[in-house]
Parts: C-alpha cells; sequence; structure tokens
C-alpha cells in the first residue's frame, strides 16, 4: 500500500525512511518511545530488555540507524 502526502508550498519530502521491520513487545504493542530514545542517543540496554522485544534485531536497527550505519 502507497503511502501519499500533500506538501505544503515549499516543502520537500525528507522524513519517510525504510526500515526492515518495527519492534514490538510481545504482546504486539509498537515500541515507539523506545525507538525516540535510541534515536536520541540512549543506549540499548536502557531502553528495553531483549526479552521484552519480539525481535531484537529489529530495535538494534535504531541503534544504528542513529550512529550513521543502517
Amino acid at each position: 500500500m502507497p503511502l501519499f502526502v500533500v506538501l505544503e508550498p515549499g516543502r520537500v519530502l525528507d522524513t519517510v525512511i525504510e526500515v526492515p521491520a518495527l519492534p514490538h513487545t510481545r504482546t504486539g504493542e509498537k515500541l515507539e518511545v523506545p525507538v525516540k530514545r535510541l534515536l536520541q542517543g540512549t543506549a540499548i540496554d536502557e531502553v528495553a530488555g531483549r526479552e521484552a522485544v519480539d525481535d531484537f534485531s529489529a530495535l538494534a536497527y535504531f541503534t544504528r540507524f542513529a550512529r550513521g550505519a543502517q
């Protein structure tokens, strides 16, 4: 399904980034706040426990992304 957006005049689309997966808790909730904290530079072990995430590599991706190494 494509994402359609209408930009304000003079704006450039530069905020949509493809990622391999989105991390979720084991109960299926998206981990939005932990991802935000990773992007702000917080260490991954301070953000979420490995056992609390359905796919820890999905969360770890955002640590690499924040460092500029996707």
